[in-house]
């Protein structure tokens, strides 16, 4: 197996090529540029669906407390509460069965973004004991907890 020429490139992966991968990477580039060509607009564009994980609707629920903060009584009232419990709903609906919730679809459980659930959770009134809750702060825990974060 003789390496190829990129002693000084950054990357494992590319470090990794030998010339028997050639034919192998060559198909991989090929196959997906067939894929995405055949999917392309007659006018040169792409339309999909776009999906993300469940961080942006706990981080609407954060930016809502930001822009809502609690009055002088410490009530959290915002009048966007019917859309944090939308936005609340949704983020248990991508709950993974380990308690978790993941950064893509059929992903494992991520902390960062479990981390940001938990607390989106817990400002839309979700309580502490709640066992969905339960199981998510049991799965970040067993995740490294939130010094593992990068929230």
């Amino acid at each position: 197996m003789t390496r190829l020429g990129v002693e000084n490139v950054g990357t494992a992966a590319v470090q990794s090529l030998t010339e028997e991968s050639y034919p192998e990477l060559n198909y991989s580039i090929a196959s997906a540029s067939d894929y995405l060509l055949a999917r392309q607009s007659a006018k040169g564009y792409w339309v999909g669906e776009l999906e993300a994980d469940t961080s942006l609707e706990s981080d609407y629920i954060l930016l809502q407390l930001w822009l809502y903060p609690p009055g002088d009584d410490g009530v959290w009232s915002p009048p966007t509460a019917i859309r944090i419990q939308c936005a609340a709903r949704y983020i248990l609906s991508r709950q993974l069965p380990d308690g978790g919730w993941s950064i893509y679809r059929g992903g494992p459980a991520n902390v960062s973004a479990s981390v940001k659930a938990y607390l989106g959770l817990r400002l839309a009134g979700y309580e502490a004991s709640d066992i969905r809750l339960e199981n998510a702060r049991r799965r970040v825990i067993e995740m490294g907890g939130v010094e593992s974060s990068n929230s």
